[in-house]
């Protein structure tokens, strides 16, 4: 049986004004791409279709967490109030689509 399953992960990354918040969101965006690609090359019978989408959500969220980053020490900046830490909620995986493919049927 041919089953496809779309995968969300909800990854909450604190960023800080200071230089220290960009490591943080590095460290956390590569654990999750390692965690990823291990979890699905472990698994056994599986064959993975999709595997470049992996890296394209990962520009994007480099991408998004540059702009969160921007658009939070613009906000300070110009309200004048300091913030020692914004917790940002990325959503990672709308536009992640992995295909499964058994070698037995699912249990349900």
């Amino acid at each position: 049986d041919c089953v496809s399953l779309s995968a969300r992960f909800v990854l909450p990354v604190k960023i800080s004004v200071e230089p220290g918040g960009i490591v943080v969101v590095v460290v956390a965006v590569v654990v999750l791409i390692v965690v990823d690609v291990v979890t699905v090359t472990v698994g056994p019978g599986v064959v993975v279709t999709v595997r470049v989408v992996v890296l394209v959500v990962t520009v994007v969220l480099i991408v998004m967490v540059l702009v969160v980053l921007v658009l939070v020490i613009v906000f300070v900046v110009l309200v004048d109030v300091v913030a020692e830490e914004v917790v940002v909620v990325v959503v990672v995986g709308m536009s992640t689509t992995r295909s499964w493919t058994w070698t037995e049927p699912l249990v349900q």
